[in-house]
Protein backbone atom coordinates (compact mmCIF):
# COMPACT_ATOMS: atom_id res chain seq x y z
CA UNK A 1 0.00 0.00 0.00
CA UNK A 2 1.03 3.42 -0.59
CA UNK A 3 1.88 3.85 3.44
CA UNK A 4 4.21 0.97 3.26
CA UNK A 5 1.88 -1.30 4.76
CA UNK A 6 0.72 -4.96 2.53
CA UNK A 7 -2.19 -6.52 2.98
CA UNK A 8 -2.75 -10.27 1.93
CA UNK A 9 -6.27 -12.04 1.56
CA UNK A 10 -6.78 -15.52 2.11
CA UNK A 11 -9.56 -17.67 1.82
CA UNK A 12 -9.93 -21.10 3.42
CA UNK A 13 -11.42 -23.67 0.88
CA UNK A 14 -12.65 -25.97 3.27
CA UNK A 15 -14.69 -23.15 5.67
CA UNK A 16 -15.21 -20.54 3.77
CA UNK A 17 -13.75 -17.69 5.76
CA UNK A 18 -11.67 -14.68 4.56
CA UNK A 19 -8.92 -13.16 6.02
CA UNK A 20 -7.46 -10.12 5.50
CA UNK A 21 -3.95 -9.42 7.35
CA UNK A 22 -2.82 -5.80 7.01
CA UNK A 23 0.55 -4.99 8.49
CA UNK A 24 2.49 -1.87 9.23
CA UNK A 25 6.09 -0.90 9.10
CA UNK A 26 6.34 0.06 12.83
CA UNK A 27 5.20 -3.86 14.05
CA UNK A 28 1.28 -3.00 14.25
CA UNK A 29 -1.03 -5.36 12.37
CA UNK A 30 -4.69 -5.88 11.74
CA UNK A 31 -6.42 -9.23 11.05
CA UNK A 32 -10.11 -9.43 9.99
CA UNK A 33 -11.74 -12.77 10.01
CA UNK A 34 -14.74 -12.74 8.23
CA UNK A 35 -16.82 -16.41 8.43
CA UNK A 36 -19.08 -17.93 6.18
CA UNK A 37 -21.98 -17.22 8.58
CA UNK A 38 -20.94 -13.63 8.42
CA UNK A 39 -19.38 -13.80 12.41
CA UNK A 40 -16.95 -11.10 11.71
CA UNK A 41 -13.65 -11.68 14.14
CA UNK A 42 -11.15 -8.20 13.87
CA UNK A 43 -7.80 -8.58 15.70
CA UNK A 44 -5.85 -5.23 16.07
CA UNK A 45 -2.29 -5.19 17.43
CA UNK A 46 -0.48 -2.21 18.42
CA UNK A 47 3.76 -1.45 17.88
CA UNK A 48 3.52 -1.84 21.52
CA UNK A 49 2.37 -5.38 21.84
CA UNK A 50 -1.31 -3.86 23.28
CA UNK A 51 -4.10 -5.84 21.36
CA UNK A 52 -8.16 -5.70 20.47
CA UNK A 53 -9.57 -8.80 19.77
CA UNK A 54 -13.71 -8.12 18.27
CA UNK A 55 -16.05 -10.45 17.66
CA UNK A 56 -19.13 -9.56 15.81
CA UNK A 57 -22.21 -12.09 15.57
CA UNK A 58 -24.47 -11.91 12.68
CA UNK A 59 -27.64 -10.99 15.64
CA UNK A 60 -25.73 -8.22 16.36
CA UNK A 61 -24.43 -8.78 19.32
CA UNK A 62 -20.34 -8.74 19.99
CA UNK A 63 -17.65 -9.36 22.44
CA UNK A 64 -14.54 -6.90 22.46
CA UNK A 65 -11.57 -7.86 24.73
CA UNK A 66 -8.88 -5.37 25.70
CA UNK A 67 -5.23 -6.46 26.71
CA UNK A 68 -3.10 -3.22 27.13
CA UNK A 69 0.64 -3.09 27.41
CA UNK A 70 0.45 -1.73 30.75
CA UNK A 71 -1.08 -5.06 31.70
CA UNK A 72 -4.65 -3.28 32.13
CA UNK A 73 -7.54 -5.40 30.31
CA UNK A 74 -11.18 -4.97 29.93
CA UNK A 75 -13.88 -7.50 28.30
CA UNK A 76 -17.01 -5.87 27.09
CA UNK A 77 -20.00 -8.02 25.67
CA UNK A 78 -23.06 -6.07 23.91
CA UNK A 79 -25.76 -7.62 23.81
CA UNK A 80 -28.40 -7.66 20.07
CA UNK A 81 -30.48 -4.30 22.12
CA UNK A 82 -27.39 -2.35 22.65
CA UNK A 83 -26.75 -3.11 26.38
CA UNK A 84 -23.12 -3.75 27.28
CA UNK A 85 -21.75 -5.42 30.44
CA UNK A 86 -17.84 -4.72 30.90
CA UNK A 87 -15.10 -6.23 33.53
CA UNK A 88 -11.67 -4.30 33.67
CA UNK A 89 -8.79 -5.00 35.90
CA UNK A 90 -6.36 -2.56 36.71
CA UNK A 91 -2.94 -3.36 38.09
CA UNK A 92 -1.47 -2.25 41.36
CA UNK A 93 1.28 -1.13 39.81
CA UNK A 94 -1.05 1.23 37.01
CA UNK A 95 -3.21 2.06 40.52
CA UNK A 96 -0.76 3.55 42.31
CA UNK A 97 1.16 5.29 39.83
CA UNK A 98 -1.95 6.78 38.47
CA UNK A 99 -2.38 7.85 42.38
CA UNK A 100 1.15 9.25 42.72
CA UNK A 101 0.64 11.04 39.81
CA UNK A 102 -3.01 12.32 40.57
CA UNK A 103 -4.07 11.40 36.92
CA UNK A 104 -7.19 9.46 35.57
CA UNK A 105 -7.16 5.88 34.49
CA UNK A 106 -8.64 5.67 30.66
CA UNK A 107 -10.81 2.60 30.87
CA UNK A 108 -10.42 0.52 27.75
CA UNK A 109 -14.32 -0.20 27.21
CA UNK A 110 -16.06 0.69 23.81
CA UNK A 111 -17.64 4.06 23.82
CA UNK A 112 -21.08 4.32 24.40
CA UNK A 113 -24.15 6.01 23.85
CA UNK A 114 -25.92 7.85 27.22
CA UNK A 115 -29.89 7.51 28.20
CA UNK A 116 -31.63 7.70 30.75
CA UNK A 117 -31.41 4.52 31.96
CA UNK A 118 -27.69 3.97 30.83
CA UNK A 119 -26.46 1.29 28.51
CA UNK A 120 -23.19 -0.07 30.01
CA UNK A 121 -22.63 -1.14 33.53
CA UNK A 122 -18.58 -1.77 34.16
CA UNK A 123 -17.03 -3.67 37.17
CA UNK A 124 -13.53 -2.51 37.73
CA UNK A 125 -11.12 -3.83 39.88
CA UNK A 126 -8.83 -1.52 40.91
CA UNK A 127 -5.98 -3.48 43.16
CA UNK A 128 -6.20 -0.95 45.74
CA UNK A 129 -7.81 0.05 48.86
CA UNK A 130 -8.10 3.62 48.27
CA UNK A 131 -10.78 4.95 45.18
CA UNK A 132 -8.68 5.58 42.01
CA UNK A 133 -9.78 8.20 39.50
CA UNK A 134 -10.50 6.84 35.71
CA UNK A 135 -11.94 8.05 33.14
CA UNK A 136 -14.85 6.25 31.00
CA UNK A 137 -15.36 6.72 27.47
CA UNK A 138 -18.65 8.12 26.51
CA UNK A 139 -20.34 9.07 22.97
CA UNK A 140 -21.24 13.10 23.38
CA UNK A 141 -21.37 13.15 26.97
CA UNK A 142 -24.02 16.48 27.83
CA UNK A 143 -23.93 18.56 31.50
CA UNK A 144 -26.58 15.96 32.66
CA UNK A 145 -24.37 13.15 31.96
CA UNK A 146 -23.18 11.47 35.34
CA UNK A 147 -21.56 8.56 36.34
CA UNK A 148 -23.70 6.06 38.59
CA UNK A 149 -22.57 2.98 41.12
CA UNK A 150 -24.80 0.19 40.78
CA UNK A 151 -25.05 -1.13 44.84
CA UNK A 152 -25.89 -5.04 45.18
CA UNK A 153 -29.78 -5.09 45.27
CA UNK A 154 -30.41 -2.91 42.71
CA UNK A 155 -29.60 0.69 44.57
CA UNK A 156 -28.29 3.67 42.43
CA UNK A 157 -26.02 6.55 44.23
CA UNK A 158 -25.52 9.01 41.35
CA UNK A 159 -21.51 10.16 41.93
CA UNK A 160 -21.79 13.59 42.55
CA UNK A 161 -18.55 14.58 41.80
CA UNK A 162 -18.47 12.94 38.30
CA UNK A 163 -17.28 15.61 35.39
CA UNK A 164 -16.85 15.38 31.85
CA UNK A 165 -14.17 15.65 29.84
CA UNK A 166 -13.43 15.51 25.88
CA UNK A 167 -13.86 11.43 25.96
CA UNK A 168 -16.32 11.27 28.95
CA UNK A 169 -16.86 11.27 32.42
CA UNK A 170 -14.18 11.17 35.03
CA UNK A 171 -14.70 10.49 38.42
CA UNK A 172 -12.94 8.32 41.20
CA UNK A 173 -14.06 4.44 42.21
CA UNK A 174 -13.31 1.75 44.76
CA UNK A 175 -11.95 -1.69 44.14
CA UNK A 176 -14.96 -3.94 42.87
CA UNK A 177 -17.51 -1.26 42.10
CA UNK A 178 -19.86 -1.83 39.28
CA UNK A 179 -20.33 1.45 37.27
CA UNK A 180 -22.65 3.16 34.78
CA UNK A 181 -23.38 6.00 32.88
CA UNK A 182 -26.54 7.57 32.57
CA UNK A 183 -28.61 10.88 31.13
CA UNK A 184 -29.98 12.78 34.66
CA UNK A 185 -30.76 15.71 33.16
CA UNK A 186 -33.55 18.07 34.85
CA UNK A 187 -36.09 19.98 32.90
CA UNK A 188 -36.42 23.74 34.29
CA UNK A 189 -38.92 25.98 32.05
CA UNK A 190 -36.85 28.92 33.42
CA UNK A 191 -33.39 27.66 32.81
CA UNK A 192 -33.54 26.65 29.28
CA UNK A 193 -31.65 29.84 27.97
CA UNK A 194 -30.31 30.82 30.64
CA UNK A 195 -26.69 31.80 30.67
CA UNK A 196 -25.52 29.49 32.95
CA UNK A 197 -28.21 26.73 31.65
CA UNK A 198 -25.01 24.11 31.65
CA UNK A 199 -24.19 24.98 35.27
CA UNK A 200 -27.52 24.37 36.12
CA UNK A 201 -27.92 21.23 34.14
CA UNK A 202 -24.63 20.41 36.12
CA UNK A 203 -25.92 20.34 40.16
CA UNK A 204 -29.27 19.53 39.75
CA UNK A 205 -28.39 16.37 37.57
CA UNK A 206 -25.89 15.49 40.44
CA UNK A 207 -28.66 16.52 42.32
CA UNK A 208 -26.83 18.68 44.62
CA UNK A 209 -29.42 21.64 44.09
CA UNK A 210 -33.29 20.90 43.86
CA UNK A 211 -35.69 23.30 41.53
CA UNK A 212 -37.77 25.85 43.60
CA UNK A 213 -40.47 23.46 42.17
CA UNK A 214 -40.88 20.99 39.75
CA UNK A 215 -40.22 22.84 36.97
CA UNK A 216 -38.77 25.90 37.92
CA UNK A 217 -35.13 26.85 39.08
CA UNK A 218 -35.44 30.06 40.38
CA UNK A 219 -31.95 31.22 38.55
CA UNK A 220 -32.30 34.49 39.62
CA UNK A 221 -33.21 34.18 43.17
CA UNK A 222 -30.61 35.19 46.14
CA UNK A 223 -28.70 31.93 47.59
CA UNK A 224 -29.18 31.19 51.22
CA UNK A 225 -26.77 30.36 53.67
CA UNK A 226 -28.80 27.95 54.16
CA UNK A 227 -28.91 26.49 50.37
CA UNK A 228 -25.32 26.40 50.27
CA UNK A 229 -24.65 24.35 53.56
CA UNK A 230 -27.40 22.21 52.49
CA UNK A 231 -25.30 21.98 49.01
CA UNK A 232 -22.14 21.21 50.53
CA UNK A 233 -23.42 18.65 52.74
CA UNK A 234 -25.07 16.87 50.08
CA UNK A 235 -21.55 16.77 48.20
CA UNK A 236 -20.06 15.30 50.78
CA UNK A 237 -22.48 12.44 50.59
CA UNK A 238 -25.39 13.49 53.41
CA UNK A 239 -28.99 12.85 52.85
CA UNK A 240 -30.24 16.02 53.87
CA UNK A 241 -34.06 15.14 54.01
CA UNK A 242 -36.01 15.55 57.51
CA UNK A 243 -35.36 17.79 60.62
CA UNK A 244 -37.92 20.52 61.97
CA UNK A 245 -36.54 23.22 59.16
CA UNK A 246 -35.43 21.54 55.47
CA UNK A 247 -31.98 22.96 56.06
CA UNK A 248 -31.47 21.20 59.89
CA UNK A 249 -29.09 18.76 58.68
CA UNK A 250 -27.29 20.50 56.10
CA UNK A 251 -26.49 23.47 58.62
CA UNK A 252 -25.65 20.67 61.73
CA UNK A 253 -23.29 19.29 59.18
CA UNK A 254 -21.91 22.51 58.05
CA UNK A 255 -20.99 23.52 61.81
CA UNK A 256 -19.40 19.70 62.76
CA UNK A 257 -17.12 19.90 59.67
CA UNK A 258 -15.90 23.74 60.47
CA UNK A 259 -17.65 24.62 57.03
CA UNK A 260 -19.67 27.27 58.64
CA UNK A 261 -21.00 28.64 62.05
CA UNK A 262 -24.59 27.82 60.85
CA UNK A 263 -25.62 31.61 61.70
CA UNK A 264 -28.08 33.25 59.97
CA UNK A 265 -29.20 30.31 57.70
CA UNK A 266 -31.67 32.32 55.95
CA UNK A 267 -29.84 35.42 55.38
CA UNK A 268 -28.75 36.07 51.61
CA UNK A 269 -25.11 34.38 51.31
CA UNK A 270 -22.37 36.71 49.91
CA UNK A 271 -19.53 35.76 46.88
CA UNK A 272 -16.69 35.86 50.19
CA UNK A 273 -19.11 33.55 52.31
CA UNK A 274 -19.73 31.33 49.53
CA UNK A 275 -16.24 30.85 48.70
CA UNK A 276 -15.05 30.70 52.44
CA UNK A 277 -17.16 27.73 52.43
CA UNK A 278 -15.70 25.80 49.54
CA UNK A 279 -12.39 27.02 50.80
CA UNK A 280 -13.13 25.57 53.99
CA UNK A 281 -14.44 22.20 52.45
CA UNK A 282 -11.60 22.25 50.22
CA UNK A 283 -9.14 21.51 54.12
CA UNK A 284 -7.99 25.14 53.83
CA UNK A 285 -5.37 24.89 51.08
CA UNK A 286 -2.54 27.30 50.50
CA UNK A 287 -3.62 30.48 47.99
CA UNK A 288 -2.12 30.94 44.67
CA UNK A 289 -3.64 33.62 43.53
CA UNK A 290 -4.66 37.15 44.39
CA UNK A 291 -6.96 39.88 44.02
CA UNK A 292 -4.88 42.57 43.11
CA UNK A 293 -5.37 42.76 40.06
CA UNK A 294 -9.06 44.40 41.25
CA UNK A 295 -8.41 47.10 43.72
CA UNK A 296 -11.39 48.11 44.53
CA UNK A 297 -12.73 44.39 45.21
CA UNK A 298 -9.36 43.67 47.08
CA UNK A 299 -10.20 46.24 49.57
CA UNK A 300 -13.72 45.56 50.40
CA UNK A 301 -12.62 41.36 51.42
CA UNK A 302 -13.76 40.97 54.69
CA UNK A 303 -10.67 40.00 56.92
CA UNK A 304 -11.67 36.88 57.43
CA UNK A 305 -12.19 36.30 53.72
CA UNK A 306 -8.87 36.88 52.27
CA UNK A 307 -7.26 33.87 51.78
CA UNK A 308 -10.26 31.89 50.99
CA UNK A 309 -10.58 34.74 47.79
CA UNK A 310 -7.15 34.58 46.91
CA UNK A 311 -7.51 31.11 46.59
CA UNK A 312 -10.54 31.36 44.72
CA UNK A 313 -8.56 33.60 42.18
CA UNK A 314 -6.12 30.85 41.97
CA UNK A 315 -7.87 28.29 41.45
CA UNK A 316 -10.11 29.84 38.24
CA UNK A 317 -13.11 29.95 40.49
CA UNK A 318 -14.27 33.58 39.81
CA UNK A 319 -12.30 33.87 36.48
CA UNK A 320 -14.68 35.14 33.98
CA UNK A 321 -18.09 35.46 36.20
CA UNK A 322 -21.05 36.75 34.97
CA UNK A 323 -23.42 38.53 36.65
CA UNK A 324 -20.72 40.29 39.05
CA UNK A 325 -19.70 37.91 40.89
CA UNK A 326 -16.68 39.51 41.87
CA UNK A 327 -17.78 41.86 44.58
CA UNK A 328 -17.12 40.13 47.61
CA UNK A 329 -20.09 41.89 49.51
CA UNK A 330 -23.04 41.28 46.71
CA UNK A 331 -25.15 37.87 46.80
CA UNK A 332 -25.00 35.23 44.84
CA UNK A 333 -27.85 34.21 43.00
CA UNK A 334 -28.62 30.61 42.41
CA UNK A 335 -27.48 30.72 38.73
CA UNK A 336 -24.05 32.12 40.28
CA UNK A 337 -23.94 29.49 42.73
CA UNK A 338 -24.34 27.01 39.93
CA UNK A 339 -21.55 27.95 38.25
CA UNK A 340 -19.01 28.60 41.18
CA UNK A 341 -20.08 24.69 42.77
CA UNK A 342 -19.68 22.96 38.91
CA UNK A 343 -16.02 24.93 38.35
CA UNK A 344 -15.49 23.53 42.33
CA UNK A 345 -15.90 20.33 41.52
CA UNK A 346 -14.41 20.20 37.98
CA UNK A 347 -11.49 21.20 39.81
CA UNK A 348 -11.28 19.38 42.84
CA UNK A 349 -10.44 16.13 40.29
Amino acid sequence: NPDGSTTTTRKNQATGAVTITTKWPDGSQTVVETAKDGTITSTEKAKDGSTVKTVQNPDGSSKTTVNRADKVTAETTIDRRGKAVAQVKLPAQVTQEAQRSNKAILLPVTEMPVTSGGLISVTVQTSSKQPVKVELPVLQPEPGTVAVILHPGGAEEIVKTSVLTQQGVLFQVSDGAVVTIKDNSKYFSDANSHWAKDAIGFVSARELFQGQTASTFAPNDNMSRAMLMTVLARLDGMDTAGGQNWYDKGMAWAVEHGVSSGDEPERDVTCEQMVTMLYRYAGSPSAAGSLAGFPTDAVSVSDYAVFSMDWAMGSGLLADADGGLMGPKDSVTRAQAAVLLMRFVERAL
